[in-house]
């Protein structure tokens, strides 16, 4: 019979709910431990994540089950993630420590120890959501997060207009007027989007 470990569904197509919490007594000290969705997914934005989490967190509900791979394909799962930059490996290279769960209560307890013999420190955006009882969107990270994805908006507009100028070119060699002034309106269209993401993205700078 072949071991089975516990992983996530995919490796690249991650998580996206937070999902159990499982409440435990160790070494003295009350343990809730929360599962939560990864960052840098394949179909959702970070921001969409941070607001997928405080929202739990206010509610602290969930449902869900997890799903089982052959202990090989878990291990290969295991070494993509180690050695990939848009998962683990950042964070492994600065000192964090990845540790299998084995999907036994000793297994768990074993790394909830490991867990509580830490030097516990509030992240920056606890702070900012608990202590001065922000919104994501109003966070340090959340402001970043959401600055990157105007940036990356407005940066698609400009290449649809960079499109959108070469047919007009091409148009107005052929002496088509309608074609013409369909270009012109999309293209005026376009520019009033990404001044528009422009001004959100100075907005936020100078609030920041």
């Amino acid at each position: 019979m072949r071991r089975r470990a516990w992983m996530s569904s995919s490796c690249l197509v991650l998580a996206r709910n937070a999902t159990d919490v499982f409440n435990e007594d160790t070494a003295g000290r009350r343990v809730v431990l929360i599962d939560t969705p990864v960052f840098d997914d394949t179909l959702f934005s970070d921001v969409d994540f941070l607001n997928m989490i405080a929202a739990f967190l206010g509610n602290l509900t969930s449902s869900s089950s997890p799903t089982y791979v052959d202990l090989e394909a878990g291990n290969e799962c295991e070494a993509q993630l180690k050695r990939e930059d848009d998962f683990s490996k950042p964070v492994l290279d600065k000192g964090a420590r990845m540790e299998r769960h084995e999907n036994t209560a000793l297994s768990a307890e074993r790394i909830v120890r490991l867990i509580l013999g830490n030097n516990p420190l509030p992240l920056h955006i606890q702070k900012e959501i608990f202590d001065e009882c922000k919104a994501i969107p109003d966070t340090a990270a959340g402001r970043e997060e959401l600055n990157r994805e105007l940036n990356a908006q407005i940066e698609r507009h400009r290449e649809e207009m960079r499109v959108l100028r070469n047919d007009l070119e091409q148009v107005i060699k052929e002496k088509d007027q309608e074609t013409r002034r369909e270009l012109d309106m999309e293209t005026q269209r376009l520019q009033m989007k990404v001044q528009g993401l422009l001004d959100d993205s100075k907005r936020m700078a100078s609030d920041y």
